[in-house]
């Protein structure tokens, strides 16, 4: 619980909630800054299909459908700011999890993806992984440690990692 007593949310807890109950919608912090936004400057309207649109982000939504150029623009803002949620509930790369350690298998895509020439010269942050990946930021930094042991990628302290 934080101090103003609200629940604290881990990933797990969200997977398992959203699991348990599909129906169930969740807010990046980014929207709900958005939505807060519209509302401060008194904007009802945006508010509202930008929350119609994270509530229901495969609905359709065009001028056809009587919506202006600016809701247009809303709906992709919110789905954009949202974006980052999805990638929390579905990671991009499964992982086996009686293969081996989550930090290995994470080292050995990594490697594989660096061979592959995916990444111009810098790797995404470790956030960003770990999101992909489904697992801890602590696991992708074991991960990238071991890859800097190799002396594929090179950590630079607040700026990121670097290919070697």
């Amino acid at each position: 619980m934080t101090a103003g007593g609200h629940a604290r949310w881990d990933v797990d807890t969200l997977r398992r909630s959203l699991a348990a109950n599909p129906e169930l919608v969740v807010l990046t912090v980014e929207q709900c800054v958005a939505v807060s936004e519209a509302l401060a400057d008194d904007d009802a309207r945006q508010a509202e299909v930008m929350l119609y649109a994270a509530r229901y982000p495969r609905a359709t939504f065009s001028v056809d459908e009587g919506f202006t150029e600016a809701e247009l623009r809303w709906v992709e803002r919110i789905r954009a700011l949202g974006e980052a949620l999805c990638r929390v509930t579905k990671p991009r790369y499964q992982l086996d999890p009686v293969a081996a350690y989550f930090w290995q298998q994470v080292r050995d895509h990594l490697a594989a993806r660096i061979e592959a020439g995916e990444f111009d010269r810098w790797l995404p942050n470790r956030e960003l992984l770990a999101l992909e990946y489904g697992v801890s930021v602590r696991t992708v930094d074991r991960a990238i440690r071991e890859l800097a042991g190799k002396g594929l990628v090179v950590s630079f302290p607040s700026k990121g990692t670097a290919l070697a």
